[in-house]
C-alpha cells in the first residue's frame, strides 16, 4: 500500500465504526418511537380526532 496502509486500514475501521453507530441510533429511535406510539395509542389519544379552532 506504499505507506499507507495505516491510514486506509484506519479509514476502513473509522467507517465501520460510524456505521455500526448509526445503525444502532437507528435502532433505538425506532424503538423510542414504537414505544411512545404505543403509549400514545392506550391513551386514546391517535391524532385522528379534529380540534374545532374556534373553541377554546
Amino acid at each position: 500500500m506504499g505507506g499507507y496502509a495505516l491510514y486506509v486500514w484506519g479509514s476502513y475501521a473509522v467507517t465501520a465504526l460510524v456505521f455500526a453507530l448509526e445503525a444502532g441510533a437507528l435502532a433505538k429511535r425506532r424503538k423510542d418511537t414504537l414505544e411512545r406510539l404505543l403509549r400514545l395509542r392506550q391513551s386514546g389519544i391517535d391524532g385522528t380526532e379534529r380540534r374545532d379552532e374556534t373553541e377554546t
